[in-house]
């Protein structure tokens, strides 16, 4: 118990110890600085600051209407007597929009429901190619491998394609979205109306509608569709991809340059025609990942692509004959840029001895182009027919990624280059007189992005690019020639979007020891956002898949990458307490508009333990009573605890709360205890300890001995506070008052023992000690009553016994001893004594005999009186 000032004279000097303590860790949280500068106003700020949310945690905001990301391939160029829309793209949606597990001929596909829509996907165009014309659904076609299905079945089912189909070839999840890799086959029906003086065909708006559901199911409506609207609900994938139709029929005029027709056409293809090795048109979107037609993974079977020129102007119009063309394949890399593919067409491969083919009608039906289209097939029968199997190297050798049967080894060319994976086919007419003269097909100036002329659409590659595209060419000069050219083959293996790399997770180390709001660090690209994430533990990370958004759990913030490459972000959330807290983080590139996302980072794990105040470490004064009541030189009040800060250079402050016992209503302010304030020097878990003046308890002596303990961590940079659980103790520093029995029992040396500060309350279990005069000892144990007791020892007949008192006997460290107190045991020496005296027996013998004599006398005084009265006189007349 606390007992009076530091001085004094009636209690002596006294040891201190730990009575009761107890914990009871409070939620820890950052908080802003307390309006109030008491130190209870911000300690009750710090305990209560969980009431007040700081999470940065809210989920990002999303677009969740489906948007064009990349547009890869898409035959722009159009012959209204064979017209067939054939694009491929990059879709995003929302994460878990789409679900692409549909049995094929689906007309749409279902999805996860989110905030705008009760999900799925539809695609629809407009057949007749205008908003007002009719629409039809794409019907679906699985490719992915699932658990109903082999990749290698899927693949084969898109390979046989015919009419309005469409498939996924990949879902990239990536961040809050997800990626669809889309081919479209569709017949289309464009007017023949074309106007035939427009070289290049005339230029219309193509539509094809991606389109998701609303909240309650309902599609976008045909009026949504003729508006072209871009709504949440719906974007039109060929909106700034125009097409230019070609009309099937030539003019009755010449236009200004003599010439009748909108130039040389290469057919697209539909159905089996031409005759391809799968029976239909595996020549769009071909799927290599699972390996086609008996060959490996990557492996393009031979007669897989074709190529064939024809010119609906008769031969004997000036520049009317295509006998020759070029091709060359193309393959998108790091995301964006078109580059020639060099284990196939390094350069535009010129292809001579096509046969003419003028006119219109069966041109183009199963038997002609089956017989004059080029296919990367070799003609055994023919060595010199036209051709897809490109050629290179010393003596015109076969291209390193071109088996001999003219079979293509893409995934040698995509590794050997580093390519993404998606490959594009372009071809460019050339076009002569059928004299073979080119002077009336040329354009006036050579074809570049800035200066186009009319008859590019002849001879696009002349005027100095008949290398077609090369390496390092600048991409608006690719994308003119792609433009002018006509795009008939396109194959996948195993296309990935570039995502951003993983962003790196620094510090704190793995298994840090840590209080609530951790910093956590790491490193990234340059201007990309990082977003931070904590495991939820009721939807753990997954295992198996790392990289899974729908386990990643709660945000905690977002960072933009500094120029050093560098990033922080701080956990603000209020209820971590303790135990373990994993992280991980992505990040978003900021530049495209599209938040394309890389995988997830290393996963950090943090050890979250508040500071603390250890129970078995609060040590008072060990007090001995004096003659002055002092306590000894030098006493101080040991306190230590633990503590984890985030950082080196925080701040540790330890608060005292009087209160009414262990547990109850605090009686007092927080007051600062000076003695304790310290820098911790290191980040992570460590002990602290200071040494406090008694003098700062003695003074509230009169209130009570029971303080609560607080210890507070500030971070200097923000000025954020953790606060550690509550600790309990009773802090005593006064000994036992012990009191001898002025007149105890016979034998016996008796007494009481209180609390030396009441006077009046039991000191129940201290230990009462007594040393006899012959230097023996015993003890016992104060009871309920405060009464101790001790039997004198047979024989023991005078001296001083000196007795003493101990109220923690089990604590040697942490008792408080009571001064000694004396009982004088000197006793008057035998004397002879009278008879009948002496000793207590005696004195029974004395009061016997006095009874006895009494009795006698009273018995004669009776029979002197009998006898006088029986013989009738007195003695004396006898």
């Amino acid at each position: 118990m606390v007992q009076g000032k530091i001085r004094r004279t009636w209690w002596g000097s006294a040891l201190c110890a730990l009575a009761a303590i107890c914990f009871a860790f409070a939620s820890l949280a950052i908080v802003p600085p307390a309006s109030s500068d008491s130190p209870v106003s911000q300690l009750n700020a710090i305990a209560n600051a969980d009431e007040v949310s700081t999470r940065s945690g809210d989920e990002e905001t999303i677009s969740y209407a489906p948007k064009l990301f990349k547009m890869l391939a898409n035959n722009q160029r159009i012959d209204t007597a064979a017209d067939e829309m054939r694009v491929d793209f990059v879709l995003r949606v929302a994460h878990n929009q789409v679900n692409t597990s549909a049995n094929k001929g689906a007309d749409h596909l279902n999805g996860q429901a989110n905030a705008v829509s009760k999900g799925g996907l539809r695609l629809r165009f407009g057949y007749g190619a205008s908003s007002t014309g009719s629409r039809k659904v794409v019907r679906y076609i699985p490719t992915i491998a699932s658990s109903n299905m082999a990749g290698t079945v899927g693949a084969l089912n898109w390979a046989n394609n015919q009419e309005e189909f469409f498939t996924i070839h990949n879902l990239i999840a990536s961040g809050q979205y997800d990626y669809l890799l889309i081919s479209v086959e569709c017949d289309i029906d464009y007017p023949n109306s074309v106007d035939t003086s427009a070289l290049g065909g005339e230029k219309m708006n193509q539509y094809l509608w991606a389109q998701i559901p609303n909240a309650s199911g309902s599609w976008p409506s045909d009026r949504d569709e003729r508006d072209d609207a871009e709504t949440d609900f719906q974007t039109n994938v060929l909106a700034g991809n125009p097409a230019y139709v070609y009309d099937n029929v030539c003019g009755s005029g010449n236009n200004q340059d003599g010439l009748r027709c909108n130039g040389p056409k290469s057919f697209i293809g539909w159905n089996d025609t031409p005759l391809l090795w799968s029976g239909n048109q595996a020549n769009w979107g071909l799927v290599t990942d699972y390996g086609l037609n008996g060959l490996g993974i990557g492996w393009a079977p031979a007669r897989s692509f074709f190529v064939m020129w024809y010119n609906r102007a008769p031969v004997s119009d000036p520049c009317s004959k295509n006998t020759s063309f070029y091709y060359q394949w193309l393959a998108l890399k790091g995301g964006k840029d078109w580059v020639p593919v060099n284990d196939l067409t390094p350069h535009a491969e010129r292809v001579d001895g096509q046969n003419a083919l003028n006119g219109h009608d069966g041109l183009w039906f199963a038997g002609s182009s089956t017989a004059n289209a080029a296919f990367n097939a070799r003609n055994v029968l023919n060595p010199n027919a036209a051709s897809l199997v490109p050629h290179q190297g010393p003596g015109g050798s076969v291209s390193p990624a071109v088996n001999i049967d003219g079979s293509y080894d893409l995934e040698k060319a995509k590794t050997d280059q580093g390519l993404d994976g998606y490959f594009k086919l372009v071809t460019w007419p050339i076009t002569t007189s059928n004299d073979g003269s080119m002077s009336q097909c040329l354009a006036t100036t050579a074809p570049n992005a800035k200066s186009v002329t009319p008859h590019d659409a002849f001879n696009p590659l002349e005027g100095g690019h008949e290398q077609g595209i090369t390496d390092g060419m600048d991409q608006a000069q690719v994308d003119y020639l792609v433009d002018k050219g006509w795009t008939i083959d396109t194959a996948f293996d195993k296309y990935s979007l570039p995502e951003p790399v993983a962003p790196v997770i620094d510090t704190p180390a793995e298994n840090t020891i840590v209080v609530q709001h951790p910093t956590i660090t790491g490193t990234g690209t340059p201007g990309h956002k990082v977003s931070l994430y904590a495991e939820d533990t009721n939807k753990p990370i997954d295992a198996g898949d790392v990289d899974n958004a729908d386990t990643r759990g709660r945000l905690v913030g977002t960072a933009i990458v500094g120029s050093d490459g560098k990033w922080s972000i701080v956990d603000n959330d209020n209820t971590i307490v303790d135990g373990s807290q994993r992280y991980h983080a992505w990040q978003t590139e900021q530049t495209s508009g599209y938040d394309l996302t890389s995988p997830f980072s290393n996963i950090r794990t943090l050890k979250f333990a508040p500071s603390t105040i250890d129970s078995a470490a609060i040590q008072v004064p060990h007090t001995k009573r004096t003659a002055d009541g002092e306590l000894s030189t030098g006493s101080k009040v040991h306190i230590s605890g633990t503590a984890a800060p985030s950082m080196a250079g925080e701040n540790l402050t330890l608060y005292a709360t009087h209160t009414v016992s262990a547990g109850g209503d605090r009686t007092g302010e927080a007051r600062e205890v000076t003695d304790c304030s310290q820098t911790l020097t290191a980040a992570g878990e460590q002990n602290w300890s200071c040494e406090i003046d008694p003098s700062f308890f003695l003074d509230e002596a009169a209130q009570g001995d029971t303080y609560v303990f607080n210890a507070v961590v500030t971070n200097p940079q923000d000025n954020s506070k953790v606060r550690s659980g509550d600790a309990f103790a009773t802090l005593d520093m006064t000994s036992t008052q012990l009191a001898v029995d002025s007149k105890p029992a016979k034998g016996t040396v008796s007494g009481t023992a209180h609390h030396l500060k009441t006077g009046v309350a039991a000191d129940t279990g201290a230990k009462v000690a007594v040393t006899w005069p012959d230097n023996t000892t015993e003890s016992v144990t104060v009871g309920a009553d405060g009464r101790w007791s001790f039997n004198i020892p047979e024989g023991l007949t005078q001296g001083e016994a000196r007795i003493t008192a101990d109220d923690h006997p089990d604590d040697t460290a942490q008792n408080n001893e009571a001064g000694w107190v004396t009982y004088n045991l000197a006793v008057t020496e035998p004397v002879p004594v009278l008879p009948m005296t002496g000793d207590r027996s005696n004195l029974l013998g004395l009061i016997l005999s006095i009874v006895a004599v009494m009795l006698a006398i009273g018995m004669g005084l009776f029979v002197s009186i009998e006898y006088f009265m029986k013989h009738g006189k007195a003695v004396d007349d006898s």
